[in-house]
C-alpha cells in the first residue's frame, strides 16, 4: 500500500499559478522527494501519470500528515489522505 497525499496548497515564485493551481486537491502518491533532485508524484488515480516537479530546494516534513516541498518554483504543501 502507498502512502496518498493531496496537494492542500500551492503558493508559486515564479510564473502563472493558473496551472497549479488546478492540482489543489489532486491526490498524489510521492515516489521521490529528495533535497537537489526534482521531486516525483504519481497521479494516485493512474499511476502512469506524474507531477515532476523542478529541483527541491528545502523539505519539511510535519510528522507523517504534511509535506511542505520547496522548489526552484513553487512551494507544495501536501496532507496526508486517510479514508
Amino acid at each position: 500500500m502507498y502512502n496518498i497525499y493531496e496537494i492542500v496548497d500551492i503558493v508559486r515564485h515564479t510564473g502563472a499559478l493558473e496551472a497549479d493551481s488546478m492540482r489543489i486537491g489532486r491526490k498524489y502518491v510521492p515516489m521521490q522527494i529528495k533535497v537537489g533532485l526534482p521531486a516525483i508524484l504519481l497521479h494516485e488515480d493512474d499511476l502512469e501519470k506524474a507531477l515532476v516537479t523542478s529541483k527541491v530546494m528545502t523539505l519539511a516534513y510535519h510528522g507523517i500528515e504534511y509535506i511542505d516541498i520547496k522548489t526552484e518554483n513553487t512551494t507544495y504543501m501536501l496532507e496526508a489522505v486517510t479514508e
